[in-house]
C-alpha cells in the first residue's frame, strides 16, 4: 500500500489525481480543463513544488526527462504565509544559495519570465512541525548551487554542494520518504540526451522551423551537458519528485500572465504524457493480473504490455512502471520532432487561423514521424543508427 492513497482503488487515485491537473487549468487527452467543483489544496509544508518557466532553457531541462518541470523546492508556511524553499543559482558573481520566496511570487515569474506551469505534490502523513524544523535546518547551510553535481560533493554525500533537486531530495530524505524510485528517472535523461546529442550533431534539426533543436543543443553545450561524463546518475531531474508513489497531487495551476495559446503548446508534450504516469502510480502495489485488469477499463493501454512483461506473483512498482513508459517513449522520434515543433509554436503569435494549422500539425507529427522511420525517409534513417554514447567534451 503506498502512503499517498491509502484506501482508495486505483480508479479512484487515477481520478483524484487527474481532477486536481484539470481543475487547474491542463487539457489532458483532450478533455477541455474542469470546471473548479472544490478550491484547491491550502499550501502545508512539506509539500514540494515543481513549476516551468517560459524560457527555452527551462524547456529544454525539463523536455530532456520527459517531464514538464525545470525547476523544485519545498513549501514552507510561516505564520499563515506559504514560501517556497529551493536551492536556485544566482546571478552575477554571487554562488546560488539556499533561497525563500513567497508562493506567489515562485508561482508567478522568475528572472522576467512567466511561469507556465506548477504542481504542489504531498504526502498526507508528513509531520508539519518536523517539516519545517528540517527546511531551517537546510536553509542554515551555506550550500553552494551547481547544476552537475560532483558525488563527492554533493548534499546527499554529506557535501555542501546542491541544485534544486538535490536540495528537495535531501528534505524528502530527511523527512523518511524513499527517493530511490525518482532516482530512476536519470535513466530517463541519458536515453534521451544520448539519442537527442546524436540527432543534432547529425544535422537532424536543420530543417525544422526555427531551428528550435539547433537551440536547446546549443544551450546543453554551453552548460557542458554534450559530455556523458559530466552527467552523473547522481543527478536527478527537477521533476523526479512527480515519480514517487508516495507523493501524490495536491494543487495544480497556471500563469495567468503567460498567453493561452504559449501555455497550450509548451505544455502540449506533458499534457500527453502525465496521464500515463498517473495510471502507472497509480498501479503501485497491484499484482500485474490486478493492474492489467484495471488498464483495460482505464486506459493508458501503452502501460500493458510493459505490465505483462512483469514476473508474475511480485507487485507492480509504479515508479519503475513509468520509467519504462517513458523509456518507451523516449525510444521513439515523437518526442525528438513533437516537443521542438511545440516549442518553435509557443514562441509565435499566428493569429487564430494559424493556431488552428500549428495544432493540427503538431498532433499529426508524432504519427508521421513514426511513419517517416518505419519508410527509411531522410534523416529519419538516424533514429535505427545506434547513437554515440558520448558527447563532445566541454
Amino acid at each position: 500500500m503506498n502512503a499517498a492513497a491509502p484506501g482508495l482503488s486505483p480508479a479512484e487515485r487515477f481520478a483524484r489525481d487527474m481532477a486536481v491537473l484539470r481543475q487547474g487549468g491542463l487539457c489532458c487527452a483532450g478533455r477541455v480543463p474542469a470546471r473548479l467543483a472544490q478550491p484547491p489544496s491550502l499550501p502545508r509544508t512539506g509539500d514540494v513544488a515543481l513549476r516551468l518557466l517560459a524560457l527555452p532553457e527551462s524547456l529544454g531541462l525539463a523536455s530532456a526527462n520527459l517531464s514538464g518541470y525545470s525547476h523544485c523546492g519545498v513549501l514552507h508556511v510561516r505564520d499563515g504565509a506559504p514560501f517556497v524553499d529551493d536551492c536556485h543559482p544566482l546571478t552575477g558573481d554571487h554562488q546560488g544559495v539556499v533561497r525563500r520566496t513567497p508562493f506567489s511570487v515562485w508561482t508567478a515569474r522568475e528572472a522576467g519570465a512567466p511561469v507556465l506551469h506548477w504542481l504542489t505534490l504531498r504526502r498526507p502523513d508528513m509531520d508539519a512541525v518536523r517539516a519545517a524544523s528540517v527546511l531551517d535546518a537546510l536553509a542554515g547551510r551555506e550550500l553552494r548551487f551547481s547544476l552537475v553535481l560532483e558525488s563527492r560533493d554533493a548534499i546527499s554525500e554529506g557535501g555542501e554542494t546542491a541544485n534544486c533537486s538535490a536540495f528537495v531530495r535531501a528534505f524528502l530524505e530527511a523527512m523518511g520518504v524513499d527517493c530511490a524510485p525518482g532516482v530512476r528517472a536519470a535513466a530517463v535523461t541519458t536515453a534521451v540526451l544520448t539519442r537527442f546529442f546524436s540527432l543534432a550533431r547529425n544535422g537532424f534539426y536543420d530543417a525544422v522551423p526555427g531551428s528550435v533543436g539547433g537551440d536547446f543543443y546549443a544551450l546543453a553545450q554551453a552548460h557542458g551537458l554534450t559530455a556523458f561524463a559530466a552527467c552523473p546518475h547522481a543527478t536527478l531531474p527537477p521533476g523526479f519528485a512527480e515519480l514517487l508513489p508516495d507523493l501524490a497531487p495536491a494543487a495544480y495551476g497556471q500563469g495567468a500572465t503567460a498567453p493561452p495559446a504559449m501555455r497550450r503548446f509548451a505544455l502540449d508534450a506533458y499534457a500527453r504524457t502525465v496521464p500515463t504516469l498517473r495510471a502507472a502510480l497509480a498501479c503501485h502495489g497491484l499484482s500485474p493480473e490486478a493492474a492489467l485488469a484495471w488498464l483495460g477499463r482505464d486506459g493508458a493501454r501503452s502501460l500493458a504490455p510493459l505490465v505483462r512483461a512483469l514476473p508474475r506473483g511480485l507487485p507492480v512498482h509504479g515508479a519503475d512502471l513509468a520509467v519504462g513508459a517513458l523509456l518507451a517513449l523516449a525510444a521513439t522520434p515523437a518526442p525528438y520532432v513533437a516537443i521542438p515543433l511545440a516549442v518553435h509554436f509557443a514562441f509565435t503569435r499566428p493569429g487564430p487561423l494559424g493556431e488552428l494549422w500549428q495544432r493540427a500539425l503538431l498532433r499529426l507529427a508524432p504519427r508521421a514521424a513514426a511513419l517517416a522511420r518505419r519508410a527509411g525517409l531522410g534523416p529519419f534513417r538516424l533514429f535505427d543508427a545506434a547513437p554515440e554514447p558520448e558527447g563532445e567534451k566541454p
